[in-house]
């Protein structure tokens, strides 16, 4: 059987609940770290900080794969940089406008 032919299965499978909060925890994962740099600088330091300092806020599987991954990564603010530019790529392709934070 296809994927096509389970994914009406899939979605029935996923708690809406856990969903819903996993995406309100990542779009406050981007908006803040895109606020850190706003306010302090695009630096590695003060991305690692925010992210460090995160890391004891949010709780989803996802926004703690993601902090791992700044804190592990050579270029944080690239990193970070990469996430807003796939959350644009991702709105712009369902009709929803673009953040123009950064």
């Amino acid at each position: 059987m296809s994927l096509k032919h389970r994914l009406p299965k899939l979605e029935a499978s996923i708690d809406q609940a856990a969903l819903r909060k996993a995406a309100d925890e990542y779009s406050d994962l981007l908006l803040t770290l895109c606020l850190c740099m706003k306010v302090s600088g695009p630096t590695r330091s003060s991305i690692r900080a925010c992210a460090t300092a995160l890391k004891m806020r949010l709780t989803t599987w996802h926004s703690q794969k993601e902090l791992n991954a700044i804190l592990s990564n050579w270029d944080p603010v690239g990193y970070v940089l990469g996430l807003r530019r796939e959350a644009n790529e991702a709105a712009r392709s369902v009709g929803d406008p673009t953040d123009t934070f950064v």
